[in-house]
């Protein structure tokens, strides 16, 4: 049978790989981008630059809708990566850094859609929230300075002004606790 192997694997019991339609054993291929991967992108609010943790929620490649794509396609001028913004909450874990969980695994409403060669995937640190019993990703704010400098080396000045823009939301962009923007 020609789905034999998707119907009767096992589905994974890790959310996101069960939603990828991973069986639990597989191991996903880190060279290829899928619907709810993680990936991070810099925003445009009121003119200003922000980074944005995004889930991918489609896939465009040729005007095609595509459940996966090599990451060697993002840099082609007709793949579109769908996205929704990861809603995250400034907090202190680590000692001497500052560390942004995703705040009860929400996303903004908002999203929209942008050019793939402004995405960069991420494998980002699964954290034990035991206070809210739940998995959810943790990031440090070291980590985070050092991938909006790397986006904005790949982006440009030129691709700046290229870049999706977004209004102001309760959420985004990032805040810290004293209710300052966070540039990263």
């Amino acid at each position: 049978m020609l789905f034999e192997d998707i119907v009767s694997g096992k589905g994974s019991l890790d959310r996101q790989k069960h939603i990828q339609g991973l069986t639990r054993f597989s191991v996903p291929n880190p060279k290829v981008l899928m619907h709810v991967d993680p990936t991070v992108t810099l925003l445009s609010v009121d003119q200003l630059i922000f980074l944005a943790i995004i889930q991918v929620s489609s896939l465009q490649l040729g005007g095609a809708d595509v459940q996966h794509a090599s990451i060697s396609l993002l840099m082609e001028n007709s793949m579109q990566v769908g996205f929704h913004i990861l809603t995250l909450k400034s907090t202190a874990i680590h000692e001497a850094d500052e560390d942004w969980i995703w705040r009860n695994c929400t996303m903004e409403e908002a999203g929209g859609k942008m050019k793939g060669r402004y995405v960069q995937p991420i494998n980002p640190d699964i954290w034990q929230d035991d206070t809210m019993a739940h998995t959810t990703y943790i990031f440090m704010k070291t980590e985070l300075q050092e991938l909006t400098a790397s986006l904005v080396v790949m982006v440009g000045i030129q691709g700046l002004n290229k870049l999706p823009k977004v209004e102001c939301m309760p959420t985004y962009p990032y805040r810290r606790s004293t209710g300052k923007y966070s540039h990263f």
